[in-house]
């Protein structure tokens, strides 16, 4: 089975100068835990996930006894002016919509990435594949 199968082909483009109380709310409303971080050239360059922005050990040492919630977080990054760059894994791992979706899944869990993304020859960003995309994709083939 192809990549191209399984992967997103709609998703928010996240770039690395962008401040994250805008990314905050992005990642929140989609089912995907993380997305690709791109560069002003629109090379990926890593990705950003839930986990990264969720750092309550963080949060608590800037809100002290004020309850972890998405609002203080929000009012936190806002107040620190922090930016993706700040929270993003870096890394250069792509696959191509012609990988075999089993050789990606080894990428993914060796590398203990989130999101790989899916450039075509030219390195342009055709989609993502993610964890939950190809456990999406395996319980429908598991319950047919």
């Amino acid at each position: 089975m192809k990549v191209k199968e399984v992967m997103v082909k709609k998703f928010s483009l996240i770039y690395a100068n962008e401040p994250l109380d805008k990314v905050l709310k992005i990642l929140i409303s989609i089912p995907e835990s993380s997305l690709p971080v791109i560069n002003k050239n629109k090379k990926v360059i890593g990705e950003i996930n839930q986990h990264e922005l969720l750092l309550l050990d963080i949060a608590q040492e800037e809100l002290g006894e004020e309850s972890i919630n998405i609002k203080n977080l929000k009012l936190l990054f806002k107040k620190k002016k922090r930016t993706v760059k700040d929270f993003m894994t870096e890394h250069n791992f792509t696959i191509s919509s012609e990988d075999n979706i089993i050789d990606a899944a080894k990428l993914m869990y060796d590398e203990e990435l989130s999101t790989l993304p899916v450039v075509d020859k030219n390195n342009k960003l055709l989609g993502i594949l993610t964890d939950i995309s190809i456990l999406k994709h395996y319980k429908k083939i598991l319950t047919k």
